[in-house]
């Protein structure tokens, strides 16, 4: 792998970092792009700031584009779905018109045009797009992902470190999966060539619900007994309440779907990282 070049659009996303570390400890050389690149990013930035339609002409060297850029489950209105659609367009577009055959494109776990979600259905029409280009596609499904940085897990913390939890009842179960599992999943699928054309849905190795992940998260303390109070299910609209999750994120975790189906752990040879471990005592530091 160490002679193959990768570039990252969305470098500066949650997964599009862990994506940057795995492919750089890999021996890649890693070009990335990003709306807000870091000081020091382990990889060489391109067009800083600059979305698709204005790229230039890419390395010599490259050999594929990860496309790890898009709107969050909270965060997707019209304008949202409109900017990435376009964004997705843009790139395939560059990548076809300079030679750039190895695409992966991260999508999100139910996409389809019906999907329940705004999220399931624009990712839908992306996929849609990458697959109609005549490139070396290669999809990826993830569910919600969890690790150091994320950004809701961290809130969900957060309110399991208190010392009473509300949480709305909900019959609706998740399947969360650790962002270095899905990095690594897209390092190997670079490097293999019977994945192309194919789409892996990547969900985590368990379903839970709400009340079960604040209360694995909650099951870390050590100074006091934290409880998890279950309340009616109109109580997410209440507002006297300062949720951690927004309505658009509670939306989504009604909406994820079950997938039981984890061969892709089988397929591509890894060994998945549980919730139970990372939220142990130590946990905190897998990668």
């Amino acid at each position: 792998m160490n002679d193959r070049a990768v570039l990252v659009y969305g470098a500066g996303g949650f997964l599009g970092r862990d994506l940057v570390t795995r492919f750089w400890n890999a021996g890649m050389k890693v070009y990335g792009t990003a709306s807000r690149p870091s000081p020091e990013p382990p990889y060489v930035p391109m067009w800083p700031g600059r979305e698709p339609g204005d790229w230039g002409a890419p390395p010599e060297d490259l050999h594929a584009l990860v496309i790890a850029a898009g709107p969050r489950p909270g965060l997707v209105e019209e304008a949202d779905t409109m900017r990435h659609l376009l964004a997705v367009r843009n790139a395939i577009a560059w990548a076809r018109h300079y030679g750039v055959q190895r695409v992966v494109f991260v999508s999100v776990l139910g996409a389809s045009t019906e999907g329940p979600h705004p999220l399931q259905r624009v990712k839908a029409q992306a996929e849609a797009i990458v697959e109609r280009a005549g490139l070396a596609w290669t999809i990826v499904r993830p569910s919600l992902l969890f690790g150091r940085g994320a950004d809701l897990f961290d809130r969900l913390e957060s309110w399991a470190s208190l010392p009473v939890s509300l949480v709305p009842v909900s019959p609706a179960v998740v399947q969360p999966v650790f962002v270095g599992d899905v990095s690594e999943a897209i390092l190997r699928i670079i490097g293999h060539p019977a994945t192309v054309g194919r789409t892996f849905d990547l969900p985590g190795p368990h379903l839970v619900t709400l009340r079960d992940l604040i209360r694995q998260m909650a099951a870390d303390g050590v100074w006091w007994q934290r409880r998890v109070l279950s309340v009616a299910p109109d109580w997410r609209f209440a507002r006297f309440v300062r949720w951690p999750w927004t309505p658009g994120e509670w939306d989504y975790f009604e909406t994820e779907p079950r997938v039981r189906d984890s061969r892709w752990l089988v397929d591509l040879g890894i060994l998945p990282r549980t919730l139970s471990m990372y939220y142990a005592p130590f946990g905190r530091h897998l990668s």
